[in-house]
């Protein structure tokens, strides 16, 4: 009897496995979660006129107590420029990945989504403008805690000797 043999690089639906995937899920599943709501203190708010300025202030000012789905949407951005960075994936493919964050973050809604779009354009025109789409010039902690988590999930090494191999 012959059984057939994926291709390691496409998924149990018949997707595509990239690079960033494939490294996202080996993280996942080997537990190495550390992004837990109930290790935070937080609030909740879907108030439409406060998510675009929760957004922003998200890569403004240190915050003290997050506020979701707004911190959704701004840890998306920063994702989706980072994916941009070291993938090659178009931002608004990333931001549109209903799967970015691994099923992962309950708030988060991806660009595809009508409404959705509409906030995400709205904060980002607002991010522009503060000159602080650009994720790597942010120095708030927050924000760079994000990009460390980021880090860890994708396998990023700033060493540039060093070739990223799976564990």
């Amino acid at each position: 009897m012959i059984i057939p043999v994926m291709d390691f690089a496409y998924c149990w639906i018949g997707m595509l496995l990239t690079d960033h995937k494939l490294r996202q899920a080996v993280y996942h599943k080997l537990g190495n979660i550390t992004d837990n709501l109930s290790n935070i203190e937080f609030t909740v708010s879907h108030s439409k006129p406060d998510m675009i300025p929760k957004i922003v202030s998200y890569f403004l000012e240190e915050q003290d107590c997050l506020t979701f789905p707004a911190k959704s949407y701004a840890v998306a951005i920063i994702y989706s420029r980072l994916l941009q960075q070291y993938f090659d994936i178009p931002f608004y493919q990333s931001l549109s990945d209903p799967d970015l964050f691994a099923d992962t973050d309950k708030f988060f809604v991806p660009y595809c989504i009508c409404e959705a779009r509409d906030v995400y354009d709205a904060a980002i025109v607002q991010l522009k403008q503060h000159n602080t789409f650009d994720v790597f010039d942010v120095e708030l902690s927050q924000v760079s805690a994000t990009i460390q988590y980021f880090n860890r999930e994708f396998y990023i090494t700033t060493n540039p000797y060093f070739e990223c191999v799976l564990p």
